[in-house]
């Protein structure tokens, strides 16, 4: 990944060019490097919660017709859970996705 800069013309509304300033002061950055920052994180949450989406199809394939008493199951549960508990730390989006993921994981079944 290159780390060189390039310039990035955009154009956003005046709500967002002030949210954006006020997360830059709050972290420091300047608006670029916040700006930047922001994107970055959003392509990083995008391909965790693709990850995570995907683990979720592995394990509905091998869901048995009574699931809910599958030991197996019982646990890839409990890595979701504990998964939904350290992302909500972080960033709420990223367990609202992992919440999504098992409900689809459930009706999958």
């Amino acid at each position: 990944m290159s780390t060189k800069l390039v310039s990035l013309g955009t154009r956003v509304t005046a709500d967002i060019k002030n949210k954006l300033i006020a997360a830059a002061l709050e972290s420091g950055r300047t608006m670029t490097a916040e700006a930047a920052h922001r994107l970055e994180q959003s392509f990083a949450q995008q391909t965790a919660q693709k990850n995570v989406e995907q683990m979720a199809r592995l394990m509905a394939c091998s869901l048995p017709i009574n699931y809910r008493e599958n030991p197996c199951l019982s646990m890839n549960a409990e890595i979701i859970s504990r998964l939904e508990r350290e992302f909500a730390k972080e960033d709420a989006t990223r367990a609202e996705a992992i919440r999504a993921v098992w409900s689809w994981v459930e009706t999958a079944a």
